[in-house]
């Protein structure tokens, strides 16, 4: 018998916006419901959040944007909580403003990492929420058992965050413009999905865990160029560095961790070079975009994006991820497409995403190689 589920969000939110002497504000408040009906499900997950915010935008000294908010959560099943950003701006020239930010984060575990229960039979995986996983690897036969599955009968909890910007942006003239940002998040019971069993034909099964503090920090660079109304180019380019900052500590404490050499098949003890971060977590990431105006008809874009290596599991059997670990290389995907104006209300667009057809199934089974589509496109007034 098939199973199906039916997912209901209903979602009313009031926001309102004043200005009082100079004094910009926003203050609102709602209320959301979810609720998940499952065919194998003896009772239906519901959870209930009700929410008011509140933000205030000023300028002190003709000169330093400030801005101030701050935004109460009420979630049925966890503590409410209070989450407060505080942002500034700062002009050094007409040409030159740093800015900055500061602010806690809240988030609960959404359904899907609570209740998810998909199979990819043609690439070969399972992933499992948190809640139903315990009783769906006990109704599989032949698991292997990877992580203890005592490990999963807790439930998930909620993330918590600080995170802190620097940033900087020059506009060293009215078509040409630069991004630095600079960001440290320090996050508390971080969700993350990791490798829990592996199942009949040696199918792998995942599922959702807390990782108890991670820090991520690193850059961020934009820049963009516009040639008048004809062309415009952007890059942006990131560097992560995202740790589980308990294995940070432990290395550091001389704790060993061991790893085998794929090479000379010796055990290398690692050091803190050897660690390389979180799973699922690319060093660098790149985008190039072009949008070119060959007249007052027909528009042009390409993207280009990048991303370098990761890893989505442990392959040494050490728990943490290193340099002698396996890592899914990095690649690169290409868009392009032309879009003409056939009159005010109708346009129509073709294109090719994917252009030099990058496939990895076995690992990126999202990505299914060239894809050429067309569209056209009518508005009503």
């Amino acid at each position: 018998e098939d199973n199906y589920f039916d997912h209901t969000l209903l979602q009313t939110e009031m926001k309102s916006y004043f200005t009082y002497k100079g004094l910009n504000s926003i203050v609102g408040f709602g209320i959301t419901k979810e609720e998940l009906f499952r065919r194998d499900f003896s009772n239906n997950p519901e959870q209930d959040l009700k929410f008011i915010y509140g933000q205030l935008d000023a300028t002190a000294f003709n000169k330093v944007n400030i801005i101030l908010g701050s935004r109460y959560d009420n979630y049925t099943n966890y503590t409410p909580v209070v989450s407060n950003k505080l942002a500034l701006g700062f002009p050094l020239t007409n040409k030159i403003q740093i800015n900055g930010s500061v602010g806690t984060g809240f988030k609960t575990p959404d359904f899907r990492q609570q209740y998810f229960d998909f199979t990819n039979s043609t690439i070969g995986y399972i992933v499992l929420g948190r809640d139903v996983a315990v009783d769906r690897l006990g109704d599989m036969q032949n698991v292997q058992e990877i992580v203890p599955f005592s490990e999963l009968r807790s439930p998930l909890r909620s993330e918590t965050s600080l995170n802190i910007n620097i940033g900087l942006r020059y506009n060293p003239s009215d078509n040409f413009s630069f991004d630095f940002n600079f960001f440290n998040n320090k996050v508390n019971d971080l969700i993350e999905w990791k490798l829990v069993a592996t199942g009949k034909n040696n199918i792998n099964i995942y599922s959702y865990f807390n990782v108890n503090q991670v820090e991520t920090k690193g850059l961020e660079f934009n820049t963009t160029y516009k040639k008048k109304n004809t062309w415009e180019i952007k890059f942006g380019y990131q560097l992560l560095y995202a740790y589980d900052t308990e294995i940070v500590r432990n290395i550091k404490n001389e704790t060993s961790y061991f790893a085998r050499d794929a090479e000379t098949l010796t055990s290398v003890n690692l050091n803190k070079d050897d660690y390389f971060g979180l799973f699922n977590r690319s060093r660098h990431m790149g985008t190039a975009k072009l949008n070119y105006h060959l007249n007052d008809k027909t528009d042009l874009n390409a993207m280009l994006t990048y991303r370098s290596k990761y890893a989505l599991s442990d392959s040494n059997g050490n728990d943490i991820l290193d340099a002698y670990d396996k890592f899914i290389d990095g690649y690169s995907l290409c868009d392009i497409g032309i879009t003409y104006q056939i009159s005010a209300l109708k346009s129509c667009q073709i294109g090719v995403k994917n252009m030099f057809g990058f496939t990895n199934p076995e690992y990126i089974s999202n990505i299914a190689g060239r894809l050429y589509y067309m569209n056209f496109k009518i508005n009503f007034k």
